[in-house]
């Protein structure tokens, strides 16, 4: 037994010592594995919900879809849908990216002129398209504007102020900033987004409305739809004629249309009227010298942001390190000077304040089974804005 005692003794010395030696070896590599499958399990979620992100648009990205309501009009200037003269960068990366990224509507402006524009068959200049969650900005911008007319006192006002029939909780406190920062403790339920998108308001059961005690983060449409209910509520008049007589009169937008029972999606409009709303926060709320919503609710949308721990975001194609304002996205890591709206399918509205660039890209993501296609790229615009960026030296 003595020399299997002493060979136990001089292994657990030689092992003690090599461990001691290489401590920092050993922690580093520890380290560098807990990294890996950490990375890939955010990795894996961000494939996933890109992949639901490229096939759940699909029954209501079109106008007439059967699991849309019906659509109401915005009226504004007829969309002149002719196709001649239409500018154009003479980029093959930018070419190459619109084929890759399925691209239906690409329209870049720099320092107020037009440098590219392009339109798939059938698109009719991007009203034939639904811009999906693009429209919670509009409606974020709608309650900037409600309380510049003295609508709405503030957005700190509990929404119990404007939905009276809505029952918090005793101590609960849930405010219109709180709905739009989406830390209201609101969690969609399924059912709610299917009776909304298909038509029927949740007006009428804004008793049964409930906000939870967890007021992380947390993507909500139906904080959206009960913003509209409070301009709604604020104006007098359903959602389409309140963005007719605010946004589009003042900018002398082209006719468009709108699910009225949402509030948090399906605004079809043509690519040269998002270009004009995007040109509102470049220019701090004014057009053509005119304020159409204060500079402080602009720098409100995008500055008092979130940052959600775990939160994908299609143009970045990550889960991390992403921003969210008044659904104004920001955290592209090797363009931190843009933010943007975004909608499923990558609706974008995307605005460098610095180069005065706005870029509205509609259309579809591709889905990961097609080899040639933006899916591999570091993220869905990456190509975009080097092509763009690089032109715009």
């Amino acid at each position: 037994m003595l020399p299997t005692l002493v060979s136990s003794t001089k292994f657990r010395q030689f092992w003690g010592t090599s461990i001691k030696k290489h401590y920092l070896w050993i922690t580093l590599v520890a380290i560098l594995l807990g990294t890996s499958i950490y990375a890939f399990r955010y990795s894996l979620f961000t494939g996933v919900m890109l992949e639901i992100q490229a096939h759940l648009d699909d029954p209501i990205a079109d106008l007439d879809s059967e699991s849309l309501g019906p659509a109401a009009n915005i009226k504004g200037a007829p969309p002149e849908f002719a196709l001649a003269n239409l500018s154009n960068l003479n980029s093959p990366d930018l070419d190459s990216w619109i084929q890759r990224s399925q691209t239906q509507v690409l329209l870049i402006q720099q320092k107020g002129v037009i440098i590219h524009e392009y339109y798939a068959y059938g698109t009719q200049k991007g009203t034939e398209l639904n811009g999906f969650s693009m429209a919670k900005s509009i409606v974020a911008l709608l309650i900037g504007i409600a309380i510049d007319d003295g609508r709405i006192d503030s957005e700190n006002d509990s929404i119990v102020r404007y939905l009276p029939e809505i029952v918090l909780k005793d101590g609960d406190q849930v405010s219109l900033k709180d709905m739009l920062q989406q830390v209201s403790g609101m969690r969609d339920r399924l059912v709610d987004v299917r009776t909304t998108l298909a038509g029927q308001s949740l007006e009428d059961d804004l008793s049964e409305v409930t906000f939870g005690s967890d007021k992380s983060f947390a993507y909500s449409n139906i904080n959206y739809h009960l913003l509209s209910l409070v301009l709604q509520r604020v104006y007098s008049k359903p959602l389409n004629e309140i963005f007719e007589e605010k946004l589009w009169q003042a900018l002398n937008l082209e006719q468009a249309a709108i699910v009225n029972s949402t509030g948090y999606c399906c605004l079809f409009a043509s690519a040269r009227t998002w270009l004009a709303l995007g040109e509102l926060f470049l220019h701090q709320g004014q057009y053509q010298g005119r304020q159409i919503v204060s500079a402080e609710w602009i720098h409100k949308m995008i500055n008092e942001k979130q940052a959600p721990i775990l939160f994908m975001v299609q143009a970045t194609s990550k889960s991390q390190g992403n921003q969210y304002g008044y659904h104004i996205y920001s955290g592209l890591d090797d363009f931190p000077e843009y933010y943007w709206m975004e909608g499923m399918g990558l609706q974008l509205v995307m605005i460098n304040p610095s180069t005065e660039t706005i870029i509205v890209r509609l259309g579809d993501v591709p889905s990961i089974i097609e080899i040639d296609s933006t899916r591999r790229d570091k993220n869905l615009v990456d190509g975009l804005l080097k092509a763009v960026e690089y032109k715009g030296q």
